[in-house]
Formats: C-alpha cells, sequence, structure tokens
C-alpha cells in the first residue's frame, strides 16, 4: 500500500469511528488517545501484513472504545509441558495482548514454603493445600484488570477444577471431604464472579512426548513427574474438552502440540486472528481439508491438525 492510499485510509478510519461514537466531525469528545489508538492498530496492521504477508487480527472497535470492560479472554490450557508458556511468550509481542503465566513462583513460595514441591513431593498430605491455593491465585488471573484488548491466561480455574483436582481425587490424593469443599468453592467463584472466558485454546500432545519434553527442560519440581502421571492428566482434558458430554465455557481451538518448536511458531501465527479475537462460529460438516471441525453441545470446536 503507498503512503497517499495509506493517509486516506488512516484518514477514513478516523471520520469512520467518529461515525460509529455518534459524533460530529469536528467535535472533540472522542478522547484523542483513543482515537490515535485506533489508527496506530491500523498503521500496525498494514506493516505487519507488507513484512508477513498475513493480516492481523481485526480488534473489535467495540473493545476499543470500551477498553478493558469489553476485553477478549483467552484461555490457553493443555498438560504439563505442552507448550503454553511458549505460545503466551509468543504472543506477548503484540502491543494490544496483555499475558498472565501461571503464578509458580507464588507457589513455590508461600511465605517461604514451596507448596509445588511440596504437593509432589507428598501428594497425600499436600494436595488439598496446594490446590486451595492454586484456586486463590487463578482466580486473581481472572479478575486482574486488563487495559488492553486481549487477555490471554496461561490454563484457569475450569481447567484446575476439570483435570487437576479431578485427577488427585480419583486417584486418593483427595478425601471425599475435601473435594467436596473445593468443589462448593468452584461453584460459588463461576456462579457470582465474573471469571468467564471467549475462547479456549487447548495444546493437545501426546503423553510420551510431554514426559520426554519434561525430562529435557529438567525443572527441579519436575523430575519425579512418571508418565502414569501425565496420562491420568491427558485423558481428564480430553474427556473435559471433547467428551459427548462436556459443557464448555467458551469455544474452543484444539491445536496439535506435538510438533517441533519451528513448527509450532508456525502454527501459531497461521492461528493469530483466532487466537486473539476471533470468536469461532459453529464449524461445518467435515471437508476435506488439513483442519477438521466438528460441534459438541454449545460449544463449537476446531482441532487443527
Amino acid at each position: 500500500m503507498n503512503m497517499p492510499v495509506l493517509n486516506y485510509c488512516l484518514l477514513a478510519v478516523k471520520v469512520v469511528v467518529r461515525g460509529l461514537a455518534g459524533l460530529a466531525p469536528g467535535s472533540a469528545c472522542l478522547h484523542g488517545t483513543r482515537l490515535s489508538r485506533i489508527t496506530r492498530l491500523f498503521e500496525e496492521a498494514q506493516v505487519h501484513r507488507h513484512l508477513t504477508r498475513m493480516e492481523l487480527p481485526r480488534t473489535n472497535l467495540e473493545v476499543l472504545l470500551k477498553g478493558r470492560e469489553a476485553r477478549f479472554t483467552v484461555c490457553v490450557e493443555g498438560n504439563i509441558g505442552s507448550g503454553k508458556s511458549t505460545l503466551l511468550n509468543h504472543f506477548s509481542k503484540f502491543t494490544d495482548v496483555e499475558v498472565f503465566q501461571e503464578p509458580v513462583q507464588k507457589w513455590q513460595n508461600v511465605k517461604g514454603n514451596n507448596l509445588l514441591a511440596l504437593m509432589y513431593e507428598d501428594p497425600q498430605r499436600w494436595a488439598h493445600t496446594f490446590q486451595a491455593y492454586v484456586q486463590m491465585t487463578m482466580l486473581e488471573q481472572h479478575l486482574h484488570p486488563c487495559h488492553v484488548p486481549v487477555k490471554l491466561l496461561e490454563r484457569s480455574l475450569y481447567s484446575g477444577r476439570f483435570c487437576f483436582v479431578e485427577n488427585l481425587y480419583k486417584s486418593g490424593k483427595l478425601t471425599n471431604a475435601e473435594y467436596s469443599v473445593y468443589c462448593e468453592w468452584f461453584k460459588i467463584i463461576t456462579q457470582n464472579l465474573p471469571v468467564g472466558v471467549d475462547l479456549i485454546v487447548y495444546l493437545r500432545t501426546d503423553p510420551e512426548v510431554l514426559h520426554a519434553r519434561i525430562k529435557q527442560r529438567a525443572r527441579a519440581e519436575e523430575h519425579t513427574i512418571p508418565l502414569q502421571y501425565l496420562r491420568d492428566l491427558h485423558n481428564l482434558h480430553e474427556e473435559w474438552l471433547l467428551g459427548q458430554n462436556s459443557s464448555l465455557p467458551a469455544p474452543l481451538l484444539v491445536i496439535d502440540a506435538n510438533e517441533t518448536l519451528p513448527n509450532m511458531y508456525r502454527k501459531f501465527e497461521e492461528h493469530t486472528s483466532e487466537i486473539l479475537c476471533g470468536k469461532l462460529a459453529a464449524c461445518e460438516k467435515e471437508q476435506q481439508e488439513a483442519v477438521t471441525c466438528r460441534v459438541v453441545p454449545h460449544s463449537p470446536v476446531k482441532i487443527v491438525n
């Protein structure tokens, strides 16, 4: 796009924004910083398209005008070692995205106590204490003010409840009383606080691949994680997100994360628009393409191979 045309488009954007906001051409009621932000986004989109031949997501105008109250919230889900931090680090480069990684450092230092290490060392003793603290810190993530259009969360209250707590209960690490108390708190939180999400991105990874990655990255707290534990968590993620009776809080985008790092970055780029601001529509019948879709009740699902 040459400069005269670009300048004309920027002028047109300003006129359209004022029109949609119900302002006269000469009105100063639309705050200058908001207007300049919208034109800056347009400029960034043009530069990005010129350099990469890919479109940046077209952020909803309502989000830009209303701020954090109209944000698009995405939770990135997956097993241990599936690449969640990699995805969040990749998208943190966008100026209109705020990333909230799992507060692992808080779990490792609760007034000098490493709850994460204690839970792995003796889950029978520490599982309930750890998960109660995790639920509290994840609630803080959900409620934390976000001043940009897109909020990316690493995991969520929902995966804590339906995957990790469920696994501890089924394996006998949580008593029936502890499990019931946790579930009651989860019910109260989700029914009374604004913790909803707009999209779930599931990095689907085979347990054997995860086990190899965990050994390679050699984190201190993870050295005792057995392969069976990863298999159990994998099955619970599958049941929660793709089960026939699953009822999800948001549409679901499933990405095959068994790939090498360069291939994962390519997939992230290919699905930037969906991950950052594309609310998934209901999928059509399966087509003879690389992308396969199927629908579960109340939640459109898109599976990327």
